[in-house]
């Protein structure tokens, strides 16, 4: 009977040890063991605009086809708040973070404290001023400045037969770099037209709020305006809800049109162009960057694979006459994605 209890006790112990090391094998979560090992930071700048949820869907989605864990922290265009998300992801020990950053240089002490942790950081759209970053997946934003300033001079230029008119410049966040890029590099290929004038310039912090407020006051420091560059297509969609308040909008072809151009192609700018309600935008693709990015932090972690240093993500110029065709179409209009997608 002793003999019988001591061996009941020890298959006991076994299969209660059993059980306890496949439990601490499995862990939990999601995916083969090696891969759901990895876990990745993402910290958003705010989900205020529609590229931003792009890139929040997208990262979530390709993190799930990876089967790796990707956790997003939404800071509300708070610098704070995303100085505080990148201490609790870094706390966590987290494989990597991707950051969009709100301030260029604020964040650079956050991303110091990754590197001394041996966390890896990438960077989505907005550059950081400092810190070691392993990649940074973004539009050329100076381009897209330039491409907005050639577009409308080109339109001056048609209306006139001559190089000349009157512009607001209605900037995006200057403290982020891709404002900072996107009004230099307007104001640099406008001031090469000297008789095309900048008669009005704020920084409307890609804020629809605050550029409706800001073109209002354009408007009515200016009699004549002739166009309007707008740094997003939030700021774009601002900026005609002024015209439209104060009586001066006009349709494209009617000699008081108000040229409107914006960046990105969220869903309400590639709307407000089927509608006739502003004239262009200089698309990105955040879902495509997003995904790119989520890879490439996989590939680095995974295989040791060190991506570029930068990679050059494309823009398209989008208008009423080329938004169907052919082209556009094989660039991918993001807003329609993320539309169906989401069931908006």
């Amino acid at each position: 009977m002793k003999k019988f209890n001591r061996v009941t006790k020890l298959l006991a112990v076994f299969i209660v040890l059993t059980l306890l090391f496949t439990g601490c094998r499995s862990g939990g979560s999601s995916g083969t063991s090696a891969e759901s090992d990895i876990t990745v930071g993402v910290c958003l700048s705010s989900f205020h605009a529609g590229f931003m949820t792009a890139v929040n869907q997208a990262v979530t989605d390709k993190g799930k086809e990876l089967g790796i864990t990707v956790n997003v922290a939404n800071a509300n265009g708070d610098a704070s708040v995303q100085a505080d998300n990148m201490q609790n992801f870094i706390t966590q020990g987290v494989s990597a973070i991707v950051i969009n950053p709100i301030d260029s240089n604020g964040i650079v002490p956050s991303i110091k404290m990754a590197n001394a942790q041996g966390i890896p950081v990438f960077i989505i759209d907005t550059n950081a001023a400092g810190g070691e970053i392993i990649n940074r997946n973004a539009t050329d934003n100076l381009k897209a400045g330039q491409t907005a300033a050639q577009t409308i001079a080109e339109q001056l230029k048609t209306k006139y037969g001559e190089y000349k008119g009157k512009v607001v410049n209605l900037c995006g966040k200057i403290s982020q770099a891709s404002g900072y890029d996107r009004d230099k590099g307007f104001m640099d290929e406008i001031a090469k037209y000297p008789d095309i004038e900048v008669v009005f310039r704020q920084d409307c912090e890609f804020d629809q709020e605050k550029s409706l407020n800001a073109m209002m006051n354009a408007l009515q420091a200016n009699d004549e305006i002739d166009a309007v560059f707008a740094a997003n297509d939030n700021t774009a969609l601002g900026a005609v809800k002024a015209i439209e308040q104060a009586n001066r909008f006009y349709p494209a072809g009617d000699a008081k049109h108000i040229f409107v151009i914006g960046i990105d192609g969220n869903p309400e700018g590639i709307q407000a162009i089927r509608d006739g309600r502003i004239d262009a935008t200089i698309s990105q693709n955040p879902i495509t960057m997003a995904k790119n990015t989520i890879q490439m932090v996989y590939d680095y972690i995974k295989n040791g694979k060190t991506p570029e240093a930068n990679t050059e993500s494309p823009q398209i110029l989008i208008t009423k006459d080329n938004i169907d065709s052919a082209e556009v179409k094989e660039f991918g209009l993001w807003a329609d994605e993320l539309r169906t997608r989401t069931g908006s």
